[in-house]
């Protein structure tokens, strides 16, 4: 049986979270299916100062692999990759890409960055999502990925959340986002339309 090159040929999905980011994420995550067929990038607003066990938070809420995001690595079906600390993340022909932030002209919308990277990159296997935060980050990148013909999820008030509802109303005000839904329901959703792709 040959190995079947997995690029380009299922969704990537580049979740954006920020300010009480972690339990819209441990809905999110509960919420998939076992082996849902996509990719999964998380990219958050991190403090370039601290170490992030964000990987570590977050395989508690699923059972495929979670790997911290290296230069180079090839997304794979079934795998959560999470953004380092003090890095910029973008996607190139399906492997990650990771740069150091230029100190003198600090990028503030690391999301925005990674979302515009992975439509261009992905076409309309790219996935947006925008959970909970507190700035507009992730807007543009979900305006990238509509244009593209992908799709864009962002969380709405539920009992879980969002704690920060300013990043994901800003992209829903864009008039940008495809499914305006809870964490929890969105894996459903999601496992939905790929089914219908396949």
């Amino acid at each position: 049986m040959t190995k079947v090159s997995y690029l380009g040929k299922f969704p990537i999905v580049g979740i954006g979270a920020s300010a009480g980011g972690i339990p819209a994420m441990e809905g999110f995550f509960r919420g998939l299916p076992a082996r849902p067929h996509m990719a999964f990038v998380i990219v958050t607003h991190l403090n370039p100062a601290r170490q992030s066990l964000l990987d570590e938070v977050v395989s508690r809420y699923t059972e495929m692999p979670v790997l911290v995001a290296a230069d180079g690595m090839p997304t794979e079906p079934d795998h959560v990759y999470v953004m380092p600390a003090n890095a910029i993340l973008t996607i190139k022909e399906g492997r990650l890409q990771i740069r150091r932030p230029d100190a003198a002209n600090r990028e503030r919308k690391p999301i925005d960055i990674f979302l515009g990277a992975l439509a261009e990159d992905q076409d309309e296997h790219a996935v947006g999502v925008i959970l909970s935060g507190g700035d507009g980050d992730g807007t543009l990148g979900a305006k990238a990925i509509k244009e593209r013909g992908g799709l864009t999820l962002a969380q709405v008030s539920d009992g879980s959340g969002p704690r920060n509802p300013d990043m994901p109303q800003s992209a829903i005000s864009s008039g940008m986002i495809d499914l305006a839904l809870p964490a929890d329901r969105m894996g459903e959703r999601l496992s939905r339309s790929a089914d219908q792709c396949h």
